[in-house]
């Protein structure tokens, strides 16, 4: 589907957070873990990017950027578009201020993120072993 195609299956049944989201617009969260900033600074970077471009405008998109820390507090079964931004840390493991969520994640992939397009941009030092493995594993626990 379209990014601008209007998403049916979000006015249904939507908490009034989410259907308020929606009414002003669709909206696209943008959650990131990092380690020492530098997905975070990437995540703030693609909100503004967003923000600032006419065609994401003229489909009204209105991204969101939360800290991975905070996602007991994320409705994901009403997030239409979700871009995920994560960094590996030591030996392939989330950021600390990840844990939580990827542990989370594990658990709930399966009912969470039905209905949602998503995207994951894996970051990591390609000089270890375990290049992007947080980001990656991410990305097949969405895909299952």
């Amino acid at each position: 589907a379209d990014i601008c195609e209007p998403e049916e299956t979000a006015m249904k049944e939507s908490p009034a957070d989410g259907l308020q989201a929606v009414i002003e617009g669709k909206p696209v969260l943008i959650v990131y873990g990092t380690e020492y900033g530098f997905a975070k600074e990437l995540a703030h970077t693609l909100a503004q990017k967003i923000s600032d471009d006419s065609e994401a405008n003229s489909c009204g998109l209105r991204p969101r950027v939360v800290n991975s820390l905070y996602f007991a507090q994320i409705n994901f079964e009403v997030e239409p578009v979700i871009l995920g931004i994560f960094s590996t840390s030591g030996d392939g493991v989330p950021p600390t201020e990840s844990k939580e969520f990827f542990d989370w994640l594990e658990n709930n992939q399966e009912k969470t993120f039905v209905g949602s397009s998503y995207s994951i941009l894996a970051l990591g030092d390609s000089s270890y072993p375990h290049f992007c493995a947080c980001g990656k594993r991410i990305d097949q626990m969405l895909e299952t």
